[in-house]
């Protein structure tokens, strides 16, 4: 048997128990002698494992096995060593056989060559050995040409065996790299292995790169020359395509749980598909609107086809894979079709397009592809697409959950800042402004509007991102046809595609470039009053369920806010003439010389529940009044002018005292208004000769006399608050104010100004006072003013009111009182 022929067995049964028993059979009953040994622990010498039987009757009285080979021939003999891992193969050569065939040490016998014919038997036993094996088997001579190779190799090639023998390995297959190794081990004579080793096929890219574990051994004479290399390749691309379908799984699964971002998973995902499968190209496509797919990412394909759109009915497999719910092959007729559709250096040669779903829920599909040759999906790789699919399917489906949470958390936040603009800016002009901004932007689209029905016509009347030349333009409804819809239907009108529906205005539409828009009716008791307008330039939009919902309540909302403004301003009409009314004082009266001050602790409130009065009794009688309802607006307003005007009323009686003024006021107060309506309230009348002040005070704050010499007294309460009781006895007092002494009343809105936790409060109050004797009654009223607003920055908690009035000199010169300025600015000083 030829020493070739024996490396090739041995390279074949290395590390292969079955292998090695097929060996041992072949060689048993060859007449070539033939034993197989393996290396002595530190390298001294070989050990006998097994021997054929022409081995054996070279000494046929010796034990073989477990002895080495200086054992069993002590004298020495030559042999042809077959080098292996961990087995050696020790061949005594033809012609020593020839001339002594050994009986045993010392002895010999002489032996005849074998016949050609047992020589071409040999060769068919080893190539049938060589053909019993998955090992893709090779034997080439020292110029790397094929001399020897199994069916395996030849199928693993790709080429027939008449292409191969006699050809050179690297005219074959060209690899520089693998070319050195190869003329390594023949020059070096050292065998070389490789576990996992890939290769790609560089003219047949659609077979991808395949993995091997082979080995390459040179042949020796028993000189150690190397007579030809055997090749041994085991194709391990299934374990290792395996692990890496694995890997990249894990890799997957890894950026799915990374974010809840869609797109960065999908810009992450594509790459580690293209590793994962080896494939030359892939596309995701997401489902727009019903039956269209939009392609969102590619690799191996065009840049242009991202961002494009087809029916899902022209792309090859998409509805079938959704339909089925998992990876499809797809037949060469469809994808001859899709090609001769979709050219533009797209053509595939092979498909595999895996759905992207949950539940009843579809999102699109991943494509598979190559485009250079026929490649093969197996079932491996289908179950890969399978499973990524099912992962980014579930990644898709948590990302829309939080995009939903997300856009209805932000819609919930726009409505409450649209609430807050409605209820809190009162100018119309700055909180419509507002609102259509924040419509803007929370519906991400380039206009909002708001277009009013008035008279039978539109009118856009605010607008935001809007041409300024359709600000203000009265339209027909044919002019404005989607919002007369919403008007007529009182529902919400969507158009998607605006420039194409036959319900919009074509012309106008056309003319600004309104590629979609949606209008909801402004709805007020039952009647619409307008429509609330988003609208999006160039690019069509389709409106979710909840930006359609938002639309509705910001609708409502602003329909709400602008019937409060309405109400508003017929209120505040109201309220400043009663304001006016209420506030209303003389320019002068003989006697005396007063000044007052009113302000209100909020613009919103505009009437405020504080009064003051003065007014002429007779020639030398005063009534003065100062007062303070419980509450604010219409409410509180008529309670002070039934208050105000009662007192006026029955002091203009003749006889009647302060004391019971005060009384009938308070039953009529109680009988006319609600148990919640009460008052506090100040009554003198002053007898401007002798400067006598009769009074009765109900639960009011307590009135001051600040003297000429700058002391201040109080004036007691001599009842309780008006309205609270029917019934009840109030009492009056009496106090004389000298030439020089001033009557200063106030409600609690001075004394309660507060600077961070502390009050103004009556002893700064009375501090201030003291020091301003010697000032002139607008004066002391100016400069407690400035000195409260000062306290509070600016701020009230309350309305505040103040009635200063002195008896007037002889013959005075008598001055016209002032309603004093109250905010704090650079034109006011301190007295």
């Amino acid at each position: 048997m030829h020493a070739d022929t024996l490396h090739a067995l041995l390279e074949m049964a290395t590390g292969d128990e079955s292998a090695l028993e097929s060996l041992r059979l072949l060689v048993e009953d060859d007449p070539t002698p033939v034993a197989l040994c393996v290396s002595c622990q530190g390298g001294s010498g070989l050990e006998h494992v097994y021997a054929n039987g022409a081995y054996r009757a070279l000494a046929p009285h010796v034990e073989m096995e477990g002895r080495t080979y200086d054992e069993v021939w002590p004298d020495g003999m030559q042999r042809l060593e077959i080098m292996g891992d961990p087995y050696v193969l020790v061949v005594v050569p033809p012609p020593i056989v020839a001339d002594k065939v050994e009986t045993g040490p010392g002895s010999s016998q002489p032996a005849e060559k074998p016949p050609a014919s047992d020589i071409e038997e040999r060769r068919s036993v080893l190539r049938a050995f060589m053909e019993n094996t998955d090992a893709q088997l090779a034997y080439l001579d020292t110029d790397m040409k094929f001399v020897e190779v199994n069916s395996a190799y030849v199928h693993g090639s790709n080429h027939t065996e008449a292409e191969l023998l006699g050809r050179n390995h690297f005219d074959l297959f060209p690899d520089t790299e693998n070319q050195a190794i190869f003329e390594r081990v023949r020059d070096t004579g050292e065998g070389v292995e490789f576990r996992a080793k890939p290769f790609e096929y560089a003219n047949q890219p659609w077979r991808g790169v395949t993995y091997w574990d082979w080995r390459l051994t040179p042949v020796k004479d028993q000189d150690g020359t190397v007579l030809g290399l055997v090749l041994s390749l085991v194709d391990v691309t299934a374990s290792v395509s395996a692990k890496l379908l694995s890997d990249a799984i894990n890799r997957v699964n890894g950026i799915v749980h990374s974010t809840l971002d869609a797109r960065s998973i999908i810009e992450q995902v594509v790459p580690e598909l293209a590793a994962g499968i080896h494939c030359e190209c892939i596309a995701v496509a997401l489902l727009s609107g019903s039956s269209d797919l939009r392609i969102v990412d590619v690799f191996g394909l065009p840049e242009e086809m991202r961002g494009s759109t087809m029916p899902m009915t022209e792309f090859p497999g998409a509805l079938q894979a959704l339909e089925a719910d998992r990876p499809l092959v797809i037949g060469k007729p469809e994808i001859a079709r899709f090609n001769g559709r979709h050219a533009c250096g797209t053509e595939l040669c092979s498909l595999m397009v895996a759905p992207l779903a949950l539940a009843s829920q579809r999102y699109g599909i991943i494509a598979f592809g190559y485009r250079s040759g026929p490649g093969a999906f197996d079932e491996p790789q289908v179950d890969f697409a399978g499973k990524v699919a099912a992962s980014l399917s579930l990644a898709l489906n948590n990302a829309r959950l939080f995009e939903l949470c997300s856009r209805e958390a932000r819609y919930a936040e726009a409505l409450n800042r649209i609430d807050t603009a409605a209820h809190s800016i009162l100018d119309t002009e700055e909180m419509m402004v507002h609102v259509v901004a924040e419509v803007a932007e929370t519906m991400e689209v380039g206009a909002s509007a708001v277009s009013m029905r008035r008279g039978g016509y539109w009118k856009v009347t605010y607008a935001h991102g809007l041409p300024e030349e359709l600000c203000g333009v009265r339209m027909s409804d044919s002019d404005a046809p989607l919002p007369a819809r919403a008007f007529e239907a009182r529902e919400t009108i969507v158009s998607v595609d605006a420039l194409n529906d036959p319900r919009a205005n074509q012309c106008l539409m056309k003319t600004y470039d309104i590629a979609s828009l949606i209008a909801a009716p402004l709805v007020v008791r039952g009647e619409v009053i307008g429509t609330l307008i988003a609208c999006c330039f160039g690019e069509t939009k389709t409106f979710a369920d909840e930006q359609v919902d938002f639309m509705n309540r910001a609708a409502a909302t602003l329909a709400l806010a602008l019937e409060n403004v309405r109400l508003y301003e017929r209120e505040r009409e109201i309220a400043d003439r009663l304001q006016q009314a209420l506030q209303s004082m003389p320019d002068e009266l003989p006697g005396a010389e007063f000044s007052h001050a009113y302000h209100s602790a909020t613009e919103a409130a505009r009437v405020g529940g504080d009064f003051y009065d003065i007014f002429e009794l007779d020639q030398h009688h005063l009534g003065v009044t100062i007062g303070d309802v419980a509450g604010k607006g219409i409410d509180a307003a008529a309670l002070t002018s039934l208050a105000k005007n009662t007192i006026r009323a029955h002091a203009a009686e003749r006889g009647k005292t302060p004391r019971e003024i005060i009384s009938l006021t308070n039953e009529l107060i109680v009988k006319a208004t609600p148990t919640e309506s009460f008052l506090t309230a100040f009554f003198g009348i002053l007898d401007c000769r002798d400067g006598r002040l009769v009074y009765a005070n109900a639960g009011h704050a307590t009135g001051t006399v600040l003297k000429v010499d700058g002391r201040v007294s109080r004036l007691p309460v001599t009842g309780p608050m008006l309205g609270a009781f029917a019934g009840v006895g109030f009492e009056q007092a009496e106090v004389r104010l000298e030439p020089g002494d001033l009557l200063f009343l106030y409600t609690d809105g001075l004394t309660e100004t507060r600077s961070g936790l502390e009050f103004y409060g009556e002893a700064r109050l009375m501090e201030s006072l003291g020091t301003s004797s010697y000032l002139t009654p607008s004066e002391v009223v100016e400069r407690v003013v400035y000195d409260v607003l000062a306290f509070g920055d600016g701020e009230l908690p309350d309305d505040l009111a103040i009635l200063a009035v002195r008896l007037a000199e002889e013959q005075p010169e008598v001055p016209r009182q002032q309603k004093l300025p109250l905010a704090l600015n650079d034109d006011v000083a301190a007295p």
